[in-house]
């Protein structure tokens, strides 16, 4: 609709074809954060469409200066050529585009329409802002570390910053946020257990109208731990060699070391092979050291090599092949609570119910303390023993549909003990790998 007015003050109300307000904007502009030095665009769009965005001039309003004219017409001002361009079509759009946008493009951009204006807030963000672990290297399981990170931004709205623990979903409410006119910074101290990559998020977000979030993630985190995981087994390759090799995990890399238990020959080797017929037996160690101390672990598997070509291989001329039978020995975890039987097996204490409640299908919830000296070294999956619902392992609670999960608690109460309770959670972990913290909490799914 076109409102036209003669000299003599007779004004004619002409009504536009296309049945709309002729002028009236359909398309507005939207507030956003940009990184400075990326290019962003800002649209704009009309119901004039046959008028190829001519009638549009873009308004700019610095933080502290004049607002400034920079499109007229759908036309770039000449005097700010280098900073913007235009994008204008037969829609009846005229797209404002920021050419490489630096910190001083923050402000208020508005497009205006005959009549007609709407405006956008733009926040820029420092390209330099960035999260970080201190120290991010010489790290051991349980040590506190300080996690931050740094916004600088300008603009007329001040960031958010908001911690989350990447593994539970859980918001962290601890962290120390200090909020300046160009910069926010934010930290949080937590320990860390391996394997540790990205365990916390950090995220950067506006209030409205600006709807910007961006979650920072951490470089990886190398966090050293003792050996763990110790497994001896023999290694079969018929019509050529058997070997002995031994695995284990830990950080650093474990050493290995094999011993012939008959004729007490040692190898220093992870593997090795095996020729001679018969009955043997060997020991498998694994040992590493962080910050001066050593722990060494130590497994035995017996084989016996007989000279036979096995049933399932087809028959050769060659004789002499080799079968091994194997089998691993493993130690059971010392027993601290003795019978009766509670609900939460021979090792682990109840958390009283009074003091914790798992989510909904999750029972019991269980724990260990530092005062449970002989089990600091177990790992958690090794505590599950003989559940009174006949579960002699955490192997048989798994394979009959259940399922668990651990955490280390930090705090001197009961309050973490429902944070352990997710499928396949931290389930190596051990208490000794975190001296501050006072107790190791199970939580259980029952099939």
């Amino acid at each position: 609709m076109r409102l036209f007015c003669v000299l003599v003050g007779v004004c004619l109300l002409v009504v536009s074809q296309h049945g709309g307000v002729d002028g009236a904007l359909i398309v507005l502009p939207q507030s956003t954060a940009v990184i400075e030095s990326h290019t962003f665009q800002l649209n704009c769009a009309a119901d004039n469409n046959t008028e190829d965005g001519a009638g549009f001039n873009w308004n700019y309003n610095g933080l502290s200066a004049t607002p400034v004219r920079i499109v007229y017409s759908c036309q770039v001002n000449p005097d700010y050529a280098s900073m913007y361009q235009v994008e204008q079509n037969d829609a009846g759009e005229c797209n404002l585009i920021v050419l490489n946008g630096p910190m001083s493009a923050a402000g208020t951009y508005s497009c205006q329409n005959g009549f007609d204006q709407a405006s956008a807030t733009i926040v820029m963000l420092g390209s330099n802002s960035n999260c970080n672990a201190i120290p991010a290297t010489d790290l051991v399981t349980g040590d506190f570390i300080r996690i931050s990170c740094v916004v600088n931004y300008n603009g007329s709205m001040t960031p958010r910053m908001a911690w989350s623990d990447n593994s539970t979903g859980y918001p962290i409410n601890n962290g120390t946020t200090n909020t300046y006119p160009t910069q926010v910074n934010s930290y949080i101290d937590v320990p860390v257990f391996p394997p540790t990559t990205r365990p916390y998020m950090s995220t950067t977000y506006f209030d409205y109208p600006i709807a910007y979030r961006f979650t920072w993630t951490l470089p990886p985190l190398n966090v050293q731990y003792f050996v763990t995981n110790l497994v001896a087994t023999a290694r079969i390759r018929y019509f050529t060699d058997t070997s002995i090799v031994c695995t284990a995990n830990g950080y650093p890399l474990p050493t290995f070391r094999i011993n012939n238990l008959d004729t007490n020959e040692w190898f220093d080797a992870a593997s090795i092979p095996v020729s001679a017929n018969g009955v043997g037996r060997y020991r498998c160690t694994a040992s590493n050291t962080i910050r001066g101390e050593t722990v060494t672990l130590d497994d035995t598997i017996s084989t016996d090599i007989i000279e036979a070509v096995p049933a399932y291989c087809p028959t050769t001329t060659t004789e002499a092949t080799t079968t091994t039978t194997e089998a691993t020995t493993t130690t059971s975890p010392p027993t601290t609570t003795p019978e009766p039987i509670g609900e939460c097996g021979r090792l682990m204490s109840s958390v009283p119910p009074d003091q914790a409640t798992p989510p909904s299908g999750w029972t019991p919830l269980c724990y260990i303390s530092r005062s449970d000296t002989a089990l600091l070294s177990t790992q958690c999956r090794n505590l599950i023993s003989d559940l009174p619902a006949g579960y002699a392992n955490y192997t048989d609670l798994m394979a009959s549909g259940g399922n668990f999960g651990c955490t280390l608690a930090t705090r001197a109460d009961y309050v973490q003990a429902p944070q352990a309770c997710y499928d396949d959670f931290q389930q190596t972990s051990m208490l000794a790998a975190c001296p501050t913290c006072p107790r190791l909490f199970v939580c259980i799914r029952l099939p």
